[in-house]
């Protein structure tokens, strides 16, 4: 049976969409983030915990990938009151991560092979640094505060598409598998006052193994989906207060 390991918290506003289910599968406390580009399908061995933070909602799902291993998916929106292309060339340009992740992280960028994207679109408004598929990258962080050792992470951006999508996978790190991917749409919502607003709907989606087996799989219940969370919290955090910034130094 379907189970959550947290019910749905009244504080929390995002709005909520039910996961499909399989036949006799319980449906309580499962929830979409927002209007998924897929729509995943949860039968009776798979699991879903709800974590909300702020006023962001997260969905972590579990589903076995083979008979030995678990992989888990952990998705995460958020609308950014720019438009498509900024956003996009802002996410794209790799200079930027290391400031998107927690500051105790410290981390760092130690090497990068960057592959030109294709020729972008004519409605482009910036011409920054951007990592298109093929680039490879080294990003060195700490893995709790204050620890003496750094852990290294080899990655590379697998798909490009501007003004749409881009994917990086782990080609070695810390998990067993990883692929994030960044989906935009441009939007329009209406504020307070109810002037409608353009700006750009950012769905983070990552499929995630650990290592150890049963071990990594308790460790994820215990407290990396939380950390995750957390740290995504942060991210879109500091996005907002990034993205004004870039547009000041064109």
């Amino acid at each position: 049976m379907v189970s959550s390991t947290s019910s749905t918290p009244s504080s929390c506003p995002a709005k909520l969409y039910l996961v499909k289910t399989g036949e006799g599968v319980s449906t309580r406390d499962a929830f979409l983030p927002s209007e998924s580009l897929e729509t995943l399908r949860i039968t009776k061995a798979n699991r879903a915990s709800s974590v909300c933070l702020s006023t962001h909602r997260y969905i972590v799902f579990t589903y076995p990938a083979s008979n030995r291993v678990m992989r888990h998916k952990f998705q995460a929106e958020q609308w950014i009151p720019h438009p498509i292309d900024v956003v996009f060339s802002f996410f794209a340009n790799p200079e930027n991560l290391p400031l998107l992740m927690p500051e105790w992280q410290r981390a760092r960028i130690d090497e990068a092979a960057i592959a030109p994207p294709p020729a972008r679109p004519a409605s482009a408004s910036s011409d920054a640094l951007a990592a298109g598929a093929g680039t490879r990258m080294t990003l060195s962080f700490r893995p709790f505060p204050h620890s003496p050792l750094r852990v290294s992470w080899e990655a590379e951006i697998s798909e490009f598409e501007w003004n749409h999508h881009f994917c990086d996978i782990q080609l070695r790190g810390p998990f067993s598998y990883w692929r994030h991917c960044h989906r935009l749409q441009s939007t329009i919502r209406t504020d307070d006052s109810g002037t409608p607003a353009v700006g750009t709907l950012l769905l983070d989606s990552i499929e995630y193994e650990l290592p150890l087996g049963a071990i990594g799989d308790l460790a994820d219940d215990v407290f990396i989906a939380r950390q995750m969370a957390a740290t995504f919290e942060y991210r879109q955090q500091r996005t907002l207060e990034l993205l004004p910034l870039t547009l000041c130094e064109r």
